[in-house]
């Protein structure tokens, strides 16, 4: 499976399963911001959850085709998306109600290219719309008691998925770390 992440940074060394030479080719210099070391920890432990090897990558014989940093240029970010013709896209971003970003979505998902979209962290906010106009499988949090978890945004969620004050994930060589 092709899978394209866009998501707030990457820290590329940290990596563990499989990106295209292509994608780690085009990387931007942000992409190794040291000023925000959360932004990177995040989108690289969401990808290694995407294509870690066992048992932490959900789908490691995938192949991560784009990394996009998600900032002002969205047109700019999704138009390097679409060239490597993904058949997955994984946001990191939950419902934002920006329509440029549901414009981006949907041409998209005209190209049969199926997203993943956090509900979000906002709890009492429920789902913006726009996010399930476009086709977005939206993944809300789970506890570990069973219950949708205090802070998830509900409303249109599609599914919940274990989850809860912390997701482990490898972030580097050391081993397991927390964000």
């Amino acid at each position: 499976t092709r899978i394209a992440v866009v998501d707030t940074g990457f820290n590329i060394g940290a990596l563990t399963g499989p990106v295209s030479q292509d994608s780690l080719r085009k990387r931007e210099p942000h992409f190794f911001d040291d000023q925000n070391k959360k932004a990177m920890r995040h989108g690289t432990a969401v990808t290694n959850l995407i294509n870690g090897s066992t048992p932490v990558g959900v789908a490691e014989k995938s192949i991560i085709v784009a990394l996009a940093k998600l900032d002002h240029n969205l047109s700019l970010a999704f138009e390097k998306i679409r060239l490597t013709q993904p058949q997955l896209l994984n946001l990191g971003l939950a419902n934002s109600g920006d329509s440029k970003l549901k414009d981006e979505l949907l041409k998209l998902y005209s190209d049969g290219v199926l997203t993943i979209a956090p509900a979000g962290n906002d709890f009492p906010r429920t789902v913006d719309n726009m996010m399930a106009e476009t086709g977005a499988i939206i993944i809300g949090s789970l506890s570990p008691i069973g219950l949708i978890s205090a802070f998830s945004q509900q409303g249109q969620v599609t599914i919940l998925a274990p989850s809860d004050d912390w997701i482990l994930s490898i972030a580097d060589n050391t081993g397991l770390r927390g964000f």
